[in-house]
C-alpha cells in the first residue's frame, strides 16, 4: 500500500507546476503522463506522487 499522502485537485497541482494551467494538468493526467486517480467524477493527485514526477522531470535525485 502507498505511504498516506495529501490529495491535491488540479488548481493545487497547477501551482506545483510553476502556475500552469488547470486544462494542462487535467490533459496529461487524462493521457497518463501525470500520475492521478479518479474518485468518483473528480480526478485527484497524491502530493507525494507529484512531487516524484516534478523531480524526476527536473532532473533531481532522491539520493537512492
Amino acid at each position: 500500500m502507498k505511504e498516506n499522502s495529501q490529495l491535491l485537485n488540479a488548481a493545487d497541482v497547477a501551482a506545483m507546476m510553476g502556475n500552469c494551467h488547470i486544462q494542462t494538468v487535467y490533459k496529461l493526467a487524462a493521457r497518463g503522463v501525470l500520475p492521478s486517480c479518479k474518485i468518483g467524477s473528480w480526478r485527484r493527485f497524491r502530493e507525494a506522487e507529484i512531487s516524484a514526477w516534478l523531480d524526476d522531470k527536473a532532473g533531481v535525485s532522491d539520493g537512492k
